[in-house]
């Protein structure tokens, strides 16, 4: 388990230098360790909610505009995941 702990940590990165708090390091890992072996969906839904990789993506800070016509979506995700 902790070996696909490593690589999805590998493929699944989320930079340190942007978190402002190291718990969501080790959340992250949870999460890795709970769908070491498991469903690809889950672990992509799930990671795409996570604490560290919206802190790594700057997904914090992204958000639709207020007049519903100029969206600035943040296209980080989908380039990681892709990747």
């Amino acid at each position: 388990r902790e070996n696909m702990v490593l690589f999805w940590h590998n493929h699944l990165c989320s930079g340190f230098s942007k978190q402002p708090d190291t718990s969501y390091t080790s959340a992250q890992n949870g999460l890795f360790r709970r769908y070491a072996n498991g469903n690809f969906r889950n672990l992509l839904r799930d990671f795409n909610r996570d604490a560290a990789n919206l802190y790594y993506l700057d997904g914090i800070v992204n958000y639709a505009s207020d007049d519903g016509i100029h969206v600035n979506a943040n296209e980080n995700f989908g380039r990681e995941i892709l990747e």
